[in-house]
């Protein structure tokens, strides 16, 4: 499984000062090889400072998910794309950006 990410995030999740932002990550999980083919996967979205988990969203059947309204802070964002199958191994996003 590939995950492509166009790096800029769910709607949801705890109300935290992660909550309190306008920007966004968003992208597209898609099985290999590239240019893959769009699935609907659980994604979920850590603070890379402290691997909590702030977010999870499943991505569309086109592939897309968002995670909106986080901090613009110089944060860094994990994004993991996790494949319920057990066919394709998750895939890792480090060090992501909201924009």
């Amino acid at each position: 499984m590939a995950v492509s990410l166009g790096i800029r995030g769910m709607v949801g999740g705890a109300d935290t000062s992660e909550n309190a932002g306008s920007g966004r990550i968003f992208g597209t999980v898609a099985v290999a090889p590239s240019p893959g083919t769009p699935v609907s996967r659980r994604v979920h979205l850590f603070v890379a400072r402290t691997g909590r988990i702030v977010r999870q969203t499943w991505s569309e059947a086109d592939g897309s998910y968002a995670f909106t309204k986080l901090t613009l802070v110089p944060e860094y964002w994990i994004v993991v794309a996790h494949d319920h199958t057990k066919t394709h191994n998750a895939v890792i996003a480090d060090l992501a950006t909201a924009e």
